[in-house]
């Protein structure tokens, strides 16, 4: 069912072992979601993605441009949104 698609999801994009998954109710799920919705939101990560996405060269091939930029946001995601901060959100 869904609960088992997204563990699969996960475990198979981060290389994690699904037996460390534990359950956790729709409420808890979704006060950590809005913890992370918050976070992505704080000025600071919107300026850090800003910032380094203005540095990257123009390109004659949008595509790679739009992956360069994804690349940065997906950085910044990981490292400042669910790793960083005090206490990190995983």
């Amino acid at each position: 069912g869904g609960p088992d698609n997204w563990r699969t999801v996960l475990t198979t994009a981060f290389n994690l072992d699904m037996t460390g998954f534990e359950e956790m109710s729709i409420v808890d799920a979704r006060n950590i979601m809005h913890k992370v919705s918050l976070k992505m939101q704080d000025e600071a990560v919107l300026e850090k993605v800003a910032t380094l996405c203005a540095c990257i060269q123009p390109n004659d091939n949008l595509q790679i441009e739009v992956a360069q930029k994804h690349h940065i946001v997906q950085e910044i995601l990981v490292t400042d949104v669910y790793l960083g901060g005090d206490p990190s959100l995983v």
